[in-house]
């Protein structure tokens, strides 16, 4: 009894004080207006499993209304009423949960009248990877007078990860647009993955490389009958054919129209002996053309020729 006394008794004025604060303070509550706010507040998805996604178009944020003393009503922010919803049940395909599945935290003194919407429908799917190739978006044309030859990607298919039903659906994933206006040669670009499927997640990388292969177009074309010269006629007896067939390729590039001026056929007599040789045809392409033509075939190829004493 003696040591209740004196734990009574103990500081007594500060638990006096302390006692007459707190009938005060209630005294000012219970004389205020009570009234009802209403809050727009985040919904906190808690404990959902790991190998489940949500994949419907769900509400995030929910409308509180309470009750209370217009003092701590009017003093409160969003941020003082949280809302957690518990998904530790969740399965695959739909579920829905009501007012009573969420729990709602308030200050002490205020009640919930109201929640909106009163229940929501939550859809899941199980989550899933798989491989898929990759699809290269060209965007443009290439310099004039070039084509595009081939198109490659590295690496070829990424790894995917999202709701099993998209991600079986998911036939290939796109590369943002290739650029390659005015290109005239073989070039590597790197580009990123279209984010045009958010809920789709790539999971080893978001880029790649992206080869595009350059040939320049040429038309073929038969020159006939070009006259063969000798570099030393002197020399010669005879030779025999007098004139050659020539198949060339013409670049779409070239400035001017190929002719049978632009190419001669001639034969190299300088080191040659006495006596009949079989020699092969040079084709001399004029300096304004050369960069513009490739020869393909000479008919013939070789030519007899027989030199004097």
């Amino acid at each position: 009894m003696p040591k209740i006394k004196q734990l009574l008794l103990n500081n007594l004025e500060l638990k006096i004080f302390s006692i007459i604060l707190a009938i005060l303070i209630w005294y000012i509550i219970l004389g205020q207006e009570i009234i009802d706010a209403m809050f727009y507040v985040p919904i906190e998805f808690q404990n959902l499993p790991k190998s489940l996604e949500i994949v419907n178009d769900h509400k995030k944020v929910v409308e509180i209304t309470l009750k209370g003393p217009s003092a701590f009503l009017n003093r409160l922010s969003p941020h003082d009423v949280k809302v957690s919803l518990d998904l530790s049940a969740a399965a695959k395909g739909e579920k829905s949960y009501y007012m009573n599945d969420f729990n709602i935290d308030v200050p002490l003194g205020v009640t919930v009248t109201k929640i909106n919407p009163p229940s929501m429908k939550i859809a899941y799917d199980m989550i899933a990877r798989r491989e898929v190739p990759i699809n290269v978006v060209l965007q443009g044309e290439v310099a004039y007078g070039y084509k595009l030859t081939s198109v490659g990607v590295t690496p070829k298919s990424l790894l995917v990860e999202g709701p099993q039903r998209l991600v079986n659906a998911l036939q290939m994933v796109n590369t943002d647009p290739v650029n390659v206006s005015g290109i005239n040669e073989n070039t590597r670009f790197s580009v990123s993955i279209s984010s045009d499927l958010p809920a789709i997640r790539l999971i080893e990388t978001n880029s790649v490389a992206v080869d595009v292969g350059i040939e320049e177009i040429y038309m073929e074309k038969i020159i006939e009958k070009i006259p063969v010269a000798v570099n030393n006629k002197s020399k010669v007896k005879s030779y025999s054919p007098s004139s050659v067939d020539v198949v060339i390729k013409v670049s779409l590039r070239a400035k001017q129209e190929f002719s049978s001026n632009s190419i001669r056929a001639e034969l190299d007599v300088q080191n040659l002996s006495k006596g009949k040789h079989i020699i092969p045809v040079t084709i001399i392409l004029s300096p304004e053309v050369k960069e513009y033509v490739k020869v393909i075939k000479l008919e013939p190829s070789f030519i007899a020729v027989n030199i004097k004493e």
